[in-house]
């Protein structure tokens, strides 16, 4: 080969190198924004949650409490409300009964507050559900000197990995190309698609291997 030719492919070469990390920190940008995006929706949804209105129920409750410390006449009258009386009516209460009116009303307040928990809940397992599509997949390459290559959804090879480069995956990218190592790499082709929260390691035809979920350290097991 001429010293041309020869200085063509260390160019070649050396363009490669600086690819390769500058690809890797790029994938680790993105990933970045990815998270920085749903920790802002999650926010958002959290603050949607916050801005709602009590129930009446609970504002009256909450008022009625509010007077406790002063005076027991708001709970008499509305004690005779409940009962059908006027305030001028003739009723009288004991200190059990305004007592036990005191805790139902309390009971009210636990009542509602834990009712607003259980949305909290409900929305926080939807927006996990919404948050959980599919990122990338993480497939064997056949391309010598790699070992795996990741795919976005839309069909675009983002990242290529050598054996030398497991140390610049992230967590969720590392443990998949392990699994995709063990089962065989290229000899016994496997994918798998990698989400927020979990893995889905599935085998040549499609079929699934086994699902990984995400802990609360953020390792996959």
């Amino acid at each position: 080969m001429s010293i041309q030719g020869q200085n063509a492919n260390m160019q070649a070469q050396s363009r490669e190198k600086t690819a390769e990390p500058i690809a890797a920190t790029q994938t680790r940008m993105e990933l970045n924004i990815k998270e920085r995006t749903a920790d802002e929706e999650a926010q958002k949804e959290f603050d949607k949650l916050l801005r709602r209105p009590r129930s009446r129920k609970y504002m009256k409750a909450m008022k009625l409490l509010d007077s406790l410390s002063e005076t027991d006449e708001l709970i008499i009258a509305e004690m005779k409300k409940e009962a059908g009386a006027s305030e001028d009516d003739e009723l009288t209460f004991t200190p059990e009964d305004i007592e036990a009116f005191k805790e139902r009303l309390k009971g009210i307040i636990e009542e509602e507050i834990r009712k607003e928990e259980e949305r909290r809940k409900e929305e926080e397992r939807k927006r996990r559900i919404e948050e959980d599509r599919l990122r990338d997949t993480l497939t064997a390459c056949y391309i010598a000197g790699c070992q795996v290559h990741t795919i976005t959804p839309c069909g675009g090879i983002i990242q290529h990995y050598q054996s030398g480069q497991v140390d610049q995956m992230e967590s969720p990218y590392r443990f998949a190309r392990d699994l995709i190592m063990k089962s065989g790499g290229t000899a016994n082709p496997t994918f798998v698609e990698i989400y927020k929260y979990r893995l889905a390691h599935r085998n040549g035809n499609g079929d699934m291997i086994k699902i990984y979920h995400m802990d609360e350290d953020g390792e996959f097991a």
